[in-house]
């Protein structure tokens, strides 16, 4: 790696009205004020995380909810019927009722959400009308009928309410005439036809009790082959890849990946400049998204602010990629490439493809063991959070420009940002695994995530830099990150859209 360039070349950039400090092209003063503006930008997300529900984060959540539930349960009961639980199968297919539960849950959630938006008043009554009529239908679903009727006064549309009662009021309509109208006013509503078919399936159960069982079970959700299919292949392929992380996780091939990391080295910057450009960066990064987000809510979303969410990430980075190539890089591209270890010549080295292959591997086994276990202790975090309700809902052009920025700019950007510009900052005060954990520490607090989430973000973000620790480039860390965030794309789009 190449040592940076002198102080005098970043004099222009902090003003000449700032006093030169020798070895140090940042002043204290100019470092200290961005420390500042910094700390604040980070206290209103953190402020805004912590004071309110992820779910009011969503555009609407009403039908986020809904299309997950109806996804989930759809999934679930395929797989029951093909005799997918049990054994292996367990591990890749969650039941019937726990996905019930869970959807259950998740839709009080959008209630408490919805209750406490005033903006538009209509809309909201829509939203709110819409879950309680969902609610109800999975509430009897899962045989909480009282708690079902009791979601029924809740419905402020006189129709919709009428219609409700006349599937699961207390004295429900017996003539198939009066449900069916029932059903088709709940259609006119929005209310998907998966979920009329568990009314289908109790009116039937009701009114046909000599009806064979296997005929209703038939009724019971119809298979949809593109999303079983795809949760299939990618519950395969993760296994697959936390088998082979199991193997590379065998004592020699974890010291080859890990690396020496007893001591220090010298890093090709010092302690106070590389921090001095990581606030710099990440302050201007988060000014970006934070006035693109409040332009949004004071113009209701415009048009025109579209491009700026869909580069978003692009266009935050360009300070970063500024400061760096300007004080770090000793200002030319070569010095940049040669310092994150992303030059031709570091491509083209095997050891490079064997540790993106290891960080692959290793992170998607801690990952899925997290996962695992957490949902066996009882653990989980919030529904609504990591969503991206364009790869569900937005135009094939929305949908594609979110997955490139999922599967392209975020990985190159944040391994710069995080293993590039924090890891090798503290490298060179502390040893590797001490520097991988901080860095990742940070890593995992900046994305404002709840414990289950934060876990798996801290993991990643941990073995991304031990890779970068062992092979002294990027490449392979941003080929784990970007295998990482396309796995749960193509998890999106497979079942949700």
């Amino acid at each position: 790696m190449e040592p940076i360039a002198s102080s005098t070349s970043i004099d222009r950039a902090t003003g000449r009205w700032l006093r030169r400090t020798p070895g140090n092209p940042f002043t204290k003063l100019h470092t200290a004020l961005y420390l500042m503006a910094w700390v604040l930008v980070m206290a209103q997300g953190w402020g805004a995380y912590i004071g309110s529900n992820p779910t009011a984060q969503l555009h609407d959540p009403a039908e986020t909810s809904a299309r997950i539930a109806n996804r989930d349960l759809q999934l679930a009961a395929s797989a029951e019927r093909a005799g997918q639980f049990g054994g292996f199968t367990s591990l890749i297919h969650d039941s019937p009722k726990n996905v019930l539960e869970t959807s259950i849950w998740n839709h009080y959630d959008v209630l408490s959400v919805v209750a406490e938006r005033d903006d538009n008043a209509e809309e909201a009554v829509h939203a709110s009308d819409r879950t309680n009529i969902r609610l109800t239908i999975l509430l009897a679903q899962a045989g909480r009928i009282d708690e079902a009727r009791g979601r029924i006064p809740e419905i402020r549309d006189p129709s919709l309410r009428a219609a409700v009662a006349t599937l699961y009021g207390e004295e429900p309509a017996l003539s198939d005439q009066q449900r069916l109208g029932a059903m088709v006013e709940l259609t006119t509503a929005g209310i998907e036809e998966w979920m009329l078919e568990r009314v289908v399936v109790r009116t039937m159960s009701e009114l046909r009790e000599d009806l064979p069982e296997e005929n209703l079970d038939e009724v019971l959700g119809a298979p949809n082959t593109k999303q079983q299919f795809g949760h299939d292949a990618l519950a395969a392929v993760n296994l697959l890849l936390v088998a082979l992380g199991v193997l590379l996780l065998l004592p020699p091939v974890f010291r080859f990946f890990a690396g020496d990391s007893r001591g220090s080295y010298d890093s090709p910057w010092s302690a106070s400049l590389g921090w001095a450009v990581i606030i710099r960066a990440d302050f201007w990064n988060r000014l970006y998204f934070f006035t693109v987000r409040e332009f949004g809510i004071a113009f209701d979303n415009p048009s025109w602010l579209s491009p700026f969410y869909t580069w978003g990430t692009v266009i935050a980075s360009l300070p970063m990629l500024w400061l760096i190539y300007r004080h770090l890089g000793s200002g030319s591209r070569a010095g940049v490439a040669k310092t994150f270890g992303i030059d031709f010549t570091s491509l083209r080295t095997t050891g490079i493809a064997r540790l993106a292959t290891a960080a692959v591997a290793i992170d998607l086994m801690g990952v899925t063991a997290m996962g695992w276990g957490l949902y066996w202790l009882g653990v989980s975090g919030v529904w609504s959070e990591g969503i991206d309700e364009t790869l569900i809902f937005g135009t094939a052009i929305e949908a594609t420009m979110s997955s490139l920025a999922y599967v392209v700019w975020t990985p190159l950007f944040e391994e710069i940002l995080f293993r590039g510009l924090v890891f090798l900052t503290l490298r060179s005060r502390m040893g590797g695994v001490q520097a991988a954990a901080f860095s990742s520490l940070l890593f995992g607090v900046v994305h404002f995530y709840s414990l289950p989430g934060f876990l798996m973000t801290f993991w990643s973000g941990f073995v991304w830099a031990m890779v970068f620790e062992r092979g002294r480039s990027l490449v392979p860390g941003i080929f784990a990150h970007s295998v990482y965030n396309a796995m749960f794309v193509l998890g999106t789009l497979l079942l949700y859209r």
